[in-house]
């Protein structure tokens, strides 16, 4: 598979190449369609992670390295037969450790598309912040931050 990335938490996070989990039909238009992530992931400042929930494959997580300790998560996702069980907050938190204490972020930007509000409530509760909102002709969308620098 790759190699692990260790958590203290219950979670693990495998380097990854692909995305393996589903979301449902209506989730699909917040999200980026296999054939990009997989094109992204050849990008030297792209990795992906598998999220490991014991032998099981629950979700997919995609950051880019835009400066030395900045990343945006491009894409999460939880798979459709795993949400509603706690396991994106949960998941997510032990995301944020791993970028921190491994990847030394300070900064971790994302974005949601609109009408995307449980990603968007998961998302504040982590932390992170709205810093422009956009909707115009050809986006619909909210930025956001989590500033994790002491």
């Amino acid at each position: 598979m790759g190699k692990k990335e260790n958590t203290d938490g219950i979670f693990r996070f495998v380097k990854s190449d692909s995305c393996k989990v589903s979301v449902n039909d209506e989730q699909q238009k917040f999200v980026s369609d296999r054939a990009k992530i997989e094109k992204a992931l050849k990008q030297e400042n792209v990795m992906g992670f598998d999220i490991m929930h014991g032998e099981d494959i629950i979700g997919f997580a995609m950051l880019r390295q835009y400066e030395e300790k900045g990343y945006f998560l491009w894409n999460y996702l939880i798979d459709e037969n795993c949400q509603h069980q706690g396991y994106g907050s949960k998941a997510l938190r032990e995301l944020i450790h791993l970028m921190t204490s491994e990847y030394r972020a300070e900064n971790i930007t994302t974005t949601c598309i609109n009408g995307n509000d449980t990603a968007l409530k998961m998302y504040q509760k982590a932390g992170f912040i709205i810093t422009d909102v956009i909707d115009e002709d050809d986006i619909h969308e909210t930025d956001l931050i989590l500033k994790t620098e002491a």
